[in-house]
């Protein structure tokens, strides 16, 4: 399912460090 997929990709840019990189995505979502 599409927010396992989300959820997972979300884990494993945390553990990379890249939050601020995420939150750029989500808001441009």
């Amino acid at each position: 399912d599409g927010d396992g997929k989300i959820a997972r990709i979300w884990r494993k840019v945390k553990v990379a460090g890249h939050a601020e990189e995420v939150l750029a995505a989500a808001q441009g979502l």
